[in-house]
C-alpha cells in the first residue's frame, strides 16, 4: 500500500505519495483525491439519520439503511394521508357546494 501523506499549510493541502507531490490545493480537494483513491463512498445524510438524536451516532450501517427504510416508509405513508385529506377537503368542498 502506498505511504500517503497530507502536509497542510494554511488553507492549503500539498498530498505526497510514496514521497511524490499528487495534489495540491484546498484542503476538500486532499480529501476528494483520498476518497476517490480508496473508493470510498461518501453519503450526505440531510435527515440525520445515522446520529438520530443529534450526539450519538449508530454503530452499524446495517442498523443505519434499517432506519432509512423506516424513514422512507414514513415519509411514504405522509404523503399517502396528504393525498387521502385532499381527497377529504375536495369532498367536503363538494358537499358544501350543494344547494
Amino acid at each position: 500500500m502506498s505511504k500517503i501523506e497530507f502536509w497542510r499549510s494554511q488553507d492549503w493541502t500539498m498530498v505526497y505519495e510514496d514521497g511524490q507531490l499528487v495534489k495540491s490545493g484546498d484542503h476538500y480537494l486532499a480529501d476528494e483525491w483520498l476518497q476517490a483513491k480508496m473508493g470510498v463512498v461518501v453519503v450526505d445524510d440531510e435527515a440525520g439519520v445515522c446520529i438520530p438524536d443529534g450526539h450519538h451516532a449508530i454503530a452499524s450501517l446495517a442498523e443505519v439503511m434499517e432506519r432509512v427504510r423506516e424513514r422512507h416508509a414514513r415519509l411514504d405513508e405522509a404523503s399517502d394521508k396528504r393525498a387521502e385529506a385532499k381527497r377529504l377537503l375536495d369532498e367536503a368542498k363538494a358537499l358544501e357546494a350543494q344547494k
